[in-house]
């Protein structure tokens, strides 16, 4: 899905942004730290696609199980990237590491044209987020 960059946006495309913001950083980060702990993932996968599916399940696994047993040793302290009190983002240390390591570029600055069917969705979830999906603090987070 793509944000809105109509100028001036309404409040309730506003907050689509944000949400849209928060979900595609949640994504990412999770996809970084497994990137960042099993190399596999960091290239193309040469295998059928039910095998692959497979791969990235028992690594999502073994990262969860990880990190609920040897969480102190397996998540060193900066690695994953945190919120501060301020609301502030601290970044991981995982994404220098596969940006180096891996060259991953940014997927989300590239241009691609939206499907008509992801502007329908992007509709709907401007209605949801905006009424019986709201957060309690999303107006306060937008401009």
């Amino acid at each position: 899905m793509k944000p809105y960059k109509l100028c001036p946006l309404t409040t309730e495309q506003k907050i689509f942004n944000y949400r849209l913001r928060r979900a595609r950083r949640v994504s990412e980060n999770a996809f970084g730290i497994l990137v960042s702990r099993f190399k596999i993932l960091s290239r193309k996968i040469e295998c059928q696609l039910q095998t692959t599916d497979k791969i990235v399940k028992a690594s999502r696994a073994l990262h969860n199980w990880l990190g609920k047993t040897s969480s102190k040793f397996y998540f060193a302290q900066g690695s994953l990237g945190e919120v501060l009190e301020t609301g502030e983002v601290m970044p991981g240390r995982w994404r220098s590491e596969i940006t180096e390591l891996y060259n991953i570029q940014d997927i989300f600055g590239r241009h691609r044209q939206a499907t008509k069917l992801a502007k329908q969705r992007g509709k709907g979830l401007t209605r949801f987020f905006n009424k019986k999906g709201a957060l309690p603090r999303q107006h306060s987070k937008i401009c």
